[in-house]
């Protein structure tokens, strides 16, 4: 019978560390889920970076419509010749090329990051959805484990109760059966 509590007893201390290996288990993926916030924090960042490259482009672009302002004052000016007219087309055809140079350039880089991105924020969700997988598949044995392990509980107090009851009909037997008469 002591036999039969101290494994009772074990299985109770082995119940008391699976649990404790859960709290654990929880911590590390609270540690990692802020781990993934920091991550989608920087990602925030670089977006607001890109932000702040198209208001930079946005300026540059009224910096040039400023320098066509002028050119179109010095065209009014029939003093500066046609030559001068003239300099100032080529100046502005090479403008409008090297804009269009960086427009490109800006918007590959910008299709890149934007790719980049994507492909992070799918790694980002493919893990949230592995890890919930996880933590529901081991809930699950868990669960499944205390019902095993409370059963077996049950069946063994079950059987003790027997046992003892059998012993006490035995005692009140002798008990009775020695009494004098």
């Amino acid at each position: 019978m002591e036999e039969k509590l101290d494994k009772i007893l074990s299985q109770l201390q082995n119940t008391n560390e699976h649990i404790s290996n859960m709290e654990t288990s929880q911590k590390e993926i609270s540690q990692r889920m802020k781990k993934l916030e920091v991550c989608q924090e920087e990602l925030s960042d670089g977006q607001a970076e890109i932000t702040m490259g198209q208001r930079e482009l946005t300026s540059r672009m009224e910096n040039l419509e400023i320098g066509q302002s002028e050119l179109t004052s010095l065209m009014g000016n029939l003093e500066t010749g046609q030559e001068e007219l003239t300099k100032g087309q080529k100046e502005l055809t090479s403008r409008i090329g090297n804009l269009e140079t960086g427009q490109s350039e800006l918007t590959t880089r910008m299709e890149k990051g934007y790719e980049v991105l994507k492909a992070g924020q799918a790694e980002i969700v493919d893990i949230i959805k592995h890890t919930t997988t996880l933590m529901t598949e081991n809930f699950t044995y868990i669960r499944k484990d205390m019902r095993t392990f409370q059963s077996d509980v049950n069946a063994d107090i079950e059987l003790l109760f027997n046992e003892v009851a059998a012993v006490k009909r035995k005692v009140n037997n002798l008990e009775q059966s020695n009494k004098p008469k």
